[in-house]
């Protein structure tokens, strides 16, 4: 009411200052005015004006769904991804969730453990496609490795990020602790373009 009373007065003085035809200001003149006027809705500055503002309402809405759905397009697995030491990894996925592919390992603890290379691999995926998990046998089952993690998009890039156990054949029960190995590793999706000649 004080701002409404407020705003009165500055468009009465107003007006007699450009001599338009307002009554002379005086307290009937105020009364008589919000008695009239009582019922209106006043919009103060800080309220929203109904129908002002809602296109870029819209437009933002939009746009985050728009961002929402390239980023599920991103984490679709499948494809030929790479990690930190040059590993190559390829992945086909299938409608009910299974992986298979192929992994041409780069790490070796000594030269052929590995076994022939490319290696199968074989897992499974949620069917959003985020998560997934699978494992590779080395050199006719000597070793085996199983990954798992989930697809994520850090600024804009494609990352696998999973962690690894390796377990290798142990000849005695005293070589067991060592049988274990376990680790992390990030995988990058490959450049457009990009193309293995071994595969």
């Amino acid at each position: 009411m004080k701002w409404l009373i407020l705003c009165l007065l500055v468009t009465m003085v107003s007006a007699e200052w450009h001599s338009t035809a307002l009554p002379k200001l005086n307290v009937g003149n105020i009364k008589n005015y919000l008695l009239k006027h009582r019922h209106e809705k006043v919009h103060r500055p800080h309220e929203p004006v109904p129908g002002k503002g809602l296109t870029k309402v819209v437009e933002v809405t939009e746009k985050q769904d728009d961002i929402s759905s390239k980023t599920q397009d991103l984490c679709s697995l499948e494809g030929l991804w790479y990690n930190q030491h040059g590993s190559e990894l390829k992945i086909v996925k299938h409608e009910d969730g299974t992986i298979h592919g192929e992994y041409r390992t780069s790490v070796e603890s000594y030269s052929g453990a590995s076994g022939n290379n490319p290696t199968p691999i074989k897992g499974t995926s949620s069917h959003a496609g985020k998560t997934l998990g699978f494992s590779a046998s080395w050199n006719d089952g000597e070793s085996v490795t199983s990954w798992a993690g989930q697809c994520v998009v850090c600024d804009g890039e494609e990352k696998l990020l999973t962690t690894w156990i390796l377990t290798s054949t142990a000849d005695t029960c005293k070589d067991l602790w060592m049988a274990n190995r376990i680790g992390q590793d990030t995988f990058k999706r490959a450049a457009i373009g990009y193309e293995n000649k071994g595969w």
